[in-house]
């Protein structure tokens, strides 16, 4: 399963392009929040200058502006990913989970399917599962998390483990691993109200095409060459975006062209592609190696009961 902005908008979560709405309205250094101006410091000056550049560069993405700066421990970057740091967790509230529309709750219902046969918390490793998200929060941890503490009335330590049991792989990182206290390395579920907590944090995201971002690409190049269904959601299909996941480099060699015709193991994946030009979406496809002919089952998702039907029968979940 590959995550992309619009899987956590139900949870409460902004899109990609209203983080970067949220991140270049500030045009001095009076407009900035308060309490994030209190954790920003002496850095408030440098957060507008941020918020000015990030606006006039035309880019879509903070990630691509982000990546593209040659100096990734310059000023810019380090209150770039601070206010990016500030704005996801200030989202991170656990009462979205029990108030997402029944359309939009696709969390209860993944996690349905991946409990209904486990019987100990230990048994959800039985499932298949593997998560590709591009997304900073830590919504879905937090929701698994505490729904296997209530299902089998855990302890913070083994309900833990029972989230490490289903992999899940943050491409650009994640505003820490989640804990249940503020450290260097993990940090609660919700807002950042600390100078060296919202440091940390910061410091957790990984930047287009960084050296820690590119070696996440042979882990999902391996979860993508052993997978039989994938499911896309959320995703903007950003073209840099695809490249860092490694996807073309792990399906290629699994088809072979015999006599005017591909073969190689099926693969269906369901696509939420509502909103792209259809122009675009063939150039997406191409870049993904989706050629035609090839055994790849495009199912082309448009609404939430489509996202159902794709979950629930999916055989990885069993």
């Amino acid at each position: 399963m590959v995550l992309g902005a619009g899987a956590s908008v139900g949870y409460g979560f902004p899109t990609g392009a209203q983080l970067t709405a949220w991140l270049t309205q500030w045009h001095d250094q009076g407009s900035v929040p308060g309490e994030f101006a209190r954790l920003l410091g002496d850095d408030v000056g440098a957060f507008v200058e941020f918020s000015k550049r990030l606006r006039e560069s035309g880019h879509y993405s903070v990630d691509s502006f982000l990546g593209q700066q040659s100096d990734a421990d310059s000023g810019l970057v380090r209150v770039g990913t601070k206010a990016i740091a500030y704005h996801i967790a200030e989202k991170e509230n656990p009462e979205n989970f029990l108030t997402a529309g029944t359309g939009a709750d696709w969390y209860r219902l993944l996690w349905n399917l991946l409990s209904s046969e486990a019987k100990h918390w230990t048994d959800l490793g039985q499932n298949k599962l593997k998560v590709i998200t591009f997304n900073y929060d830590r919504s879905l941890e937090a929701y698994l998390f505490s729904r296997a503490k209530s299902t089998w009335d855990l302890t913070d330590e083994d309900a833990f483990k029972a989230l490490e049991l289903i992999p899940i792989s943050h491409v650009y990182g994640a505003l820490l691993p989640l804990g249940s206290s503020h450290a260097a390395t993990t940090r609660r579920y919700g807002p950042i109200r600390a100078v060296e907590a919202l440091e940390h944090a910061a410091g957790a995201i990984k930047l287009m095409y960084s050296a820690r971002a590119e070696t996440a690409i042979e882990l999902h190049t391996a979860w993508f060459s052993l997978a039989d269904q994938v499911i896309w959601l959320g995703f903007g299909f950003d073209l840099m975006n695809i490249d860092q996941l490694g996807y073309k480099s792990a399906i290629a060699p699994r088809f072979t062209w015999n006599g005017g015709n591909w073969e190689g193991p099926s693969l269906e994946c369901y696509m939420m592609t509502r909103g792209i030009p259809e122009a675009r979406v063939s150039r997406i496809f191409e870049r993904m190696g989706h050629v035609a002919g090839k055994p790849i089952t495009l199912a082309r998702e448009t609404g939430s009961i489509e996202i159902e039907q794709a979950l629930l029968g999916w055989d990885c979940l069993h």
